[in-house]
């Protein structure tokens, strides 16, 4: 949004602050239906010959949609246009239910600790909320930590 503490910060002669916020303001515009204007603010931007600054990978995405969707880019862009359907495929991952990268360890939950257990209850509630584990419902896997009656969360395994 163009606001006064935008037009500090593409004034402040930091030009990666800079570089930032012209790209998020042009990215506002986008949204708001203004793709001639984002497109000439960014070519506007761009003359300058700065890096590019790939903090702004996300606005980056976006505006690559934008652009496709309405079959309008900029004359020149500094950097690579990531294919539409890699970027699909990527943002469904990233939204996807398990999202971690590497392999659920094969593990009771009394064996799992941090970053697992938390993965394990994520996939366990989903399985449980779509019926994916017959004759279980949710309070059958949740249990107050210092209460009785954990073994539950033993006897379940979810993959």
């Amino acid at each position: 949004m163009l606001t006064k503490y935008t037009l500090d910060s593409i004034q402040s002669g930091d030009e990666k602050e800079m570089y930032s916020t012209v790209t998020d303001a042009a990215l506002y515009m986008a949204t708001g239906g203004y793709l001639k204007q984002c497109n000439q603010l960014l070519t506007e931007l761009w003359k300058y010959n700065l890096p590019h600054d790939r903090t702004t990978w996300l606005p980056d995405i976006a505006l690559t949609v934008f652009w496709k969707a309405a079959g309008k880019y900029p004359d020149q862009v500094p950097f690579a246009l990531p294919d539409i359907e890699l970027i699909e495929k990527n943002m469904r991952r990233y939204v996807a239910m398990d999202r971690w990268s590497y392999k659920m360890p094969d593990r009771e939950w009394s064996d799992l600790s941090g970053q697992d257990l938390l993965r394990k209850a994520y996939i366990t509630a989903a399985m449980v909320k779509i019926n994916k584990l017959p004759g279980l419902n949710l309070s059958d896997v949740i249990h107050p930590v210092s209460g009785e009656n954990q073994e539950g969360f033993s006897r379940h395994k979810t993959g």
